[in-house]
């Protein structure tokens, strides 16, 4: 038991602290998609597969974060995806479906 404690331990702890925290990839994450958004939106047409990576970077990382029952502490809170993004509107179609 004392190993699987350790080990629960210590992916909690990567999940808080590295790369700024769990809460921090999330929303470095949308905040990536706004830019290709803002500042490339022919590359994003040119290439959509890359707004569906993103996506799903976006709902891992939100999933995963749910399952370890985590809450994001209110100062680091990730910015809302968005919902005039392509993604929001496949991932609103998707559950539709």
């Amino acid at each position: 038991m004392f190993f699987k404690n350790a080990r629960l331990r210590a992916i909690e702890s990567v999940m808080k602290f590295t790369g700024g925290g769990i809460f921090k990839r999330i929303d470095e994450n949308r905040e990536l998609l706004e830019l290709l958004q803002r500042e490339s939106p022919e590359f994003l047409q040119k290439h959509p597969w890359v707004n569906l990576w993103i996506e799903a970077q976006d709902e891992f990382f939100t999933e995963l974060a749910k399952a370890a029952q985590m809450q994001a502490p209110q100062e680091h809170e990730p910015r809302p995806y968005g919902d005039n993004t392509p993604v929001a509107a496949w991932r609103m179609n998707r559950k539709q479906a």
